[in-house]
């Protein structure tokens, strides 16, 4: 069946403006109607009326999404605004945090991102006005990693049981202070993805992130904690720091950036001698860039940003560095 029949707010006859799937547009487009995308478009979406943007099964949008409906058959890759209802339909992606007062999302729908649900009309409250028929979470991969992590849990825990009496008593403090105790914690994920979690870093000059697994974490607070890692030596900006994705099942080709102050990214390809292209961002902005394999990325100015990648977070101390940065894919 078409896509075009399987809402009901969407009519053919109700289609104001067309991008066919043989176009490719690129920049930020303003509209009063409704606009269907069934070819590529590159720029900001915003949408004035009440009249649907639909995305069809052909259709790739890459940027801000601004509109009272949102319908997507095909892909969307950025932050989305909706003021009413966000429709993802089978076989469809969003990647990017989405704001809404309905949002559905179809079996074989994927959503890659937080969602902010909008009070209704005339109510205050924070509950969302969301139905998700068939979560993509609690399956497949996700159900395995979390029956691991249950069973690890329990297996810490019984033999933290079984051995309490068998410990040998503490020596006594020579300086006479009480000697802290190591606490093991472990997080369990819910049914609904959390954010991720910071990463450590490794020894420089080259430094890979991974998020390490929860029982390697129990494993780890039961360790002293170590000192901080010197800072990379010379200069930081000729330093390339590799961070690596923790969920193969996102995009390799796109990370998220969110800006807290107004910043610039640099980005070049590697061995590349010159400074590279300047990528300018404003106050609040949440912005999906896509990147290639051998390229490299630098925060140069503002320091307050935020960058993921494949469910990876940077860690706050490389970007203050204003080292380069290779992400490289899991």
């Amino acid at each position: 069946m078409s896509d075009k029949h399987d809402s009901p707010r969407f009519s053919p006859a109700g289609i104001d403006s067309l991008i066919g799937d043989r176009m490719s547009v690129r920049g930020d487009i303003q509209c009063k109607g409704a606009l269907r995308v069934q070819g590529t478009l590159d720029g900001k979406v915003s949408c004035e009326s009440d009249a649907p943007l639909v995305v069809g099964t052909t259709g790739t949008v890459t940027g801000s999404v601004h509109a009272a409906h949102l319908l997507v058959w095909g892909r969307v890759v950025g932050p989305v605004t909706s003021s009413q209802s966000i429709d993802i339909h089978p076989g469809a992606t969003v990647i990017g945090d989405v704001s809404f007062r309905e949002l559905a999302i179809h079996p074989g729908g994927i959503l890659e991102g937080m969602m902010f649900p909008l009070p209704q009309a005339g109510q205050q409250t924070k509950a969302p006005a969301a139905y998700i028929e068939q979560s993509t979470w609690f399956a497949g991969p996700h159900r395995v990693a979390l029956m691991a992590t249950l069973a690890v849990a329990i297996t810490i825990g019984a033999i933290g049981w079984t051995s309490r009496d068998k410990l040998p008593p503490s020596p006594p403090s020579v300086s006479g202070e009480a000697r802290p105790e190591a606490t093991a914690v472990i997080q369990v994920p819910s049914a609904a993805p959390a954010p991720p979690a910071e990463l450590h870093t490794a020894p420089p000059d080259t430094v890979t992130e991974t998020a390490p697994l929860a029982a390697a974490e129990s494993v780890a607070a039961t360790r002293p904690a170590q000192p901080p890692l010197p800072a990379p030596p010379g200069n930081d900006r000729e330093s390339i720091v590799t961070v690596r994705g923790t969920n193969p099942s996102r995009p390799a080709d796109v990370f998220l950036l969110i800006s807290n102050e107004p910043s610039v990214l640099v980005r070049k390809k590697h061995g590349d001698p010159g400074e590279g292209t300047r990528i300018a961002t404003d106050l609040g902005e949440k912005v999906s860039i896509s990147i290639d394999p051998d390229e490299l990325i630098r925060v140069a100015k503002g320091r307050d940003v935020t960058i993921y990648y494949q469910g990876a977070k940077v860690s706050q101390r490389i970007i203050d560095t204003g080292s380069w940065i290779s992400l490289v894919p899991r």
